[in-house]
């Protein structure tokens, strides 16, 4: 496994733990919207970490 893959596994680990956190910060104070908004930012980034890459997407080259 190379490096980036490792600090990439360790990224998603962090991110898997921190929704995880703020699942439980939202059960604890359900009506504070500042908790909501940030387990939706977690959630958003987990989101795009787990994400396929989109066939979409402009390559590099931008062709």
């Amino acid at each position: 496994m190379s490096h980036s893959e490792t600090n990439a596994n360790a990224e998603t680990k962090a991110l898997k733990q921190a929704m995880a956190e703020s699942f439980f910060a939202i059960i604890g104070a359900p009506d504070d919207e500042e908790t909501a908004a940030r387990a939706d930012q977690v959630v958003e980034r987990l989101d795009a970490r787990l994400a396929p890459p989109s066939e979409s997407a402009p390559s590099a080259t931008g062709h």
